[in-house]
């Protein structure tokens, strides 16, 4: 399995006991966000005071919708009887990421893979840069390690086991044409891997494909602390560890950054998101999801 609805689905998140959430959610009377696709905000009101707090975006099949908990970021007005916005960076990130993983699970996440290539390539520097960096690869290491990276993006797109020979040279030439990888070399780890089911797999991928001794360190652990300080913001290890395996977080994180890039100016996130060969695609990527959430209103 590598598509996960949510991301309670994830390593980062495999032990949380969401039923004690759902359960009382499903009980309250919660407030639409017309704005955000209309997920199901909790804010405080409606009697939602006996439901737990939780740090990310909740999909309950019985109301077939997602929910998400901006308490954190919204302040009551005792005198107009209203609920305000307090924290506008926080709350616009969690709204974002149920939004997206609200067309994720309740649309299809073919949608979310097919809207922008940026997400994609600043995902593989991301992961494939900071592992290099962390573990002193080489050139050739990190190139395979690279098109390994692209292709583990990839795969948290589907539930397929291995892909036919005929996808297989579909995404060849998808990433050779978006990266600027040679299209031999990405179909030959494709040979190989053409799906990547999870962490470990790609731990283990990564070891065999770039050959690397150094890289026999390489586990969850050791790649959730890799990429751990990459950013800033509201629950940022976490969100960044959850990001590895859920891609509307990864592309919510994105979003943030983009919106906010003074905030983010010297984070590595911000540095990748900043690089002039994204001039282009992080405007369009902008653009993309906004005319996408509106569609979805």
């Amino acid at each position: 399995m590598t598509y996960r609805k949510t991301a309670y689905d994830t390593i980062a998140c495999s032990g949380a006991m969401i039923s004690k959430i759902i359960e009382p959610i499903t009980l309250s009377d919660g407030k639409t966000n017309s704005s955000y696709c209309g997920i199901g905000e909790i804010n405080g009101m409606y009697g939602q005071d006996r439901i737990p707090s939780f740090l990310h975006p909740i999909y309950i099949e019985r109301l077939k919708n997602i929910f998400v908990d901006v308490r954190p970021y919204v302040g009551f007005d005792k005198f107009t009887q209203e609920v305000f916005i307090k924290n506008q960076t926080g709350y616009k990130l969690t709204c974002l990421r149920g939004a997206l993983n609200k067309i994720w699970v309740i649309e299809k996440p073919a949608y979310l893979r097919d809207i922008s290539s940026f997400p994609m390539a600043a995902y593989v520097a991301w992961l494939s840069e900071n592992i290099a960096r962390r573990f002193a690869l080489d050139g050739a290491a990190q190139y395979q390690l690279s098109i390994l990276t692209a292709i583990f993006y990839n795969s948290h797109f589907t539930d397929d086991k291995d892909l036919s020979s005929t996808d297989k040279q579909h995404l060849a030439s998808y990433l050779s044409r978006q990266l600027k990888l040679s299209g031999e070399d990405v179909y030959n780890v494709l040979e190989q891997y053409s799906v990547i089911h999870s962490i470990d797999e790609y731990c283990e991928a990564a070891r065999v494909i770039t050959g690397s001794v150094s890289l026999q360190q390489l586990n969850k652990g050791t790649l959730i602390s890799v990429i751990n300080n990459t950013f800033f913001g509201v629950n940022a290890s976490e969100n960044a560890a959850v990001a590895i395996e859920h891609p509307p977080t990864w592309m919510g994180i994105l979003l943030d950054a983009i919106q906010n890039q003074a905030f983010y100016k010297k984070t590595i996130i911000g540095g990748i998101i900043s690089r002039k060969q994204f001039d282009d695609s992080r405007t369009s990527f902008l653009r993309s999801v906004v005319s996408m959430l509106s569609h979805f209103e």
